[in-house]
């Protein structure tokens, strides 16, 4: 039942031994940029995430980052942490779930690129860009944005205000950018933390258990 591979491979080992034994059992803070082109279209994603102090320690000791033991990892470390984590988050979307805010599925990504790791003190951080298959005309509804992992392994909170959601280019004429804040749904909350962390949550009637959890973000272009 493990859909896990690469990064998220990593993170089931260095967690099957670990304190963490139900969903979620890593967080990370987010922002993320919403990248348009000069014809108003969106193009991309931009995500930066910083994870908490746990995670971070068991996956440098995983991926056995600093060697030298000094705390901090060398440029080759971070290219090598960076790269791991992305691996196999195409299985999750790279966490960017992007709809046409009228409804209707998922718009197709491409592979993440322009990837990058470093440490802000004691944790991980990871930026990378998912970008669109195709460019979305944002006349209209426009389209809706949601940052989540769909089995609820990591909670993924969007910083608050302005900074968890941001326009590039940041001043675009007849765009508007929205944000609505997810409704806490405790009763599923609670049921996940039945799972064991080696499960994948799977409960009737909820798709993607990640998705009850995360912010709306609209953005519209008149």
């Amino acid at each position: 039942m493990s859909r896990r591979t690469g990064a998220a491979a990593a993170l089931a080992a260095v967690l099957a031994g670990g304190p963490l034994a139900a969903h979620p059992h890593v967080f990370a803070d987010a922002q993320t940029e919403l990248l348009l082109d000069d014809q108003r279209r969106l193009t991309g994603v931009r995500l930066h995430l910083v994870f908490d102090e746990i995670y971070t320690a068991y996956m440098a000791e995983a991926l056995e980052l600093d060697a030298d033991k000094d705390g901090v990892w060398t440029d080759e470390e971070q290219i090598f942490a960076a790269e791991q984590n992305l691996n196999g988050l195409d299985m999750w979307n790279w966490y960017v779930h992007v709809r046409p805010a009228g409804g209707g599925g998922k718009l197709a990504l491409k592979p993440a690129e322009e990837a990058h790791a470093m440490q802000i003190g004691d944790r991980f951080a990871l930026s990378y860009v998912a970008p669109l298959a195709e460019p979305a005309a944002l006349e209209g509804e426009g389209v809706e944005l949601r940052i989540y992992d769909p089995y609820f392994y990591a909670s993924i909170k969007l910083l608050d205000a302005e900074d968890g959601a941001t326009l590039e280019p940041e001043a675009v004429e007849g765009c508007l950018l929205t944000r609505a804040p997810a409704h806490v749904d405790r009763a599923l909350q609670k049921r996940l933390l039945e799972f064991a962390a080696e499960e994948t949550p799977e409960i009737e009637g909820v798709e993607e258990p990640g998705f009850v959890f995360a912010d709306r973000i609209g953005l519209s272009c008149g």
